[in-house]
Order: C-alpha cells, then sequence, then structure tokens
C-alpha cells in the first residue's frame, strides 16, 4: 500500500512541477 501512495504522491509533484515550468 505505500508504494502506490508514493507513487501517486511521486506523480502529483511531477505535476506540480509541469505547472510552475509552464508559468516561467
Amino acid at each position: 500500500i505505500m508504494k502506490v501512495f508514493a507513487e501517486a504522491v511521486f506523480s502529483y509533484l511531477k505535476l506540480l512541477l509541469q505547472e510552475k515550468l509552464r508559468i516561467y
């Protein structure tokens, strides 16, 4: 269960990074 949760958080962080990069 922890692995799936970590993967979800990782993908969410990647989405946040993409949003920040798009702003600049």
